[in-house]
This record gives C-alpha cells, sequence and structure tokens, in this order.
C-alpha cells in the first residue's frame, strides 16, 4: 500500500501527469462520441467541454482521483501502470468531477 507521501510524489511525477493529460483527452473524446440517451450525458458533455479547455488541470484534478481510488497498490505498481489501466482510472473518475 502506497502511503501518502508516495501518493503525493506521483502527482508531481511529469511523465505520470502527461500521460493522464492525454487519459483525460481521450476520455472527453470518448464522451464527445457516446450516444445522448448514456446517463448523465449532458453533465458528462459538460465536464469534456472543461476538461478540453483545460487539460493540464483536469489531469492534475483526475490524477489525485486516480491515485486515491489506487491507494491500495505500491507505488511502484500505480507508476509502472500501463495505458490501458490508466485510461480505465481516468474514466471511471469521470463521475466524481460531474
Amino acid at each position: 500500500m502506497a502511503t501518502y507521501a508516495e501518493l503525493f510524489q506521483l502527482t508531481l511525477d511529469a511523465t505520470i501527469v502527461q500521460r493522464m493529460t492525454i487519459a483525460v483527452a481521450v476520455a472527453a473524446d470518448l464522451i464527445r462520441a457516446e450516444s445522448a440517451d448514456v446517463p448523465y450525458h449532458v453533465e458528462r458533455a459538460a465536464w469534456a467541454k472543461r476538461a478540453m479547455l483545460n487539460p493540464d488541470g483536469m489531469a492534475r484534478q483526475m490524477l489525485i482521483l486516480a491515485l486515491a481510488q489506487n491507494k491500495t497498490l505500491a507505488a511502484s505498481v500505480i507508476a509502472s501502470v500501463d495505458d490501458a489501466a490508466l485510461q480505465t482510472a481516468t474514466n471511471a473518475a469521470v463521475a466524481l468531477l460531474l
């Protein structure tokens, strides 16, 4: 289990922040392309617009949420997560920022 200090250090890792920025953009694009009958689509589309207007800022918010969601993992495991797992965590965190 990662300590809070380790989790905070991950928020300062430039590579992780850059990867999260792309994951936010991908999540926003997925929402843009989803059907209007998806639950909370209007709210999700508004989030996607905010995310694309400030992807770096949104990435930092999403990174903190993703780290909190995965706090039971070792910091080394979190730091080495593949793109697919990072995208899954990002997509799951969208609902928390609606």
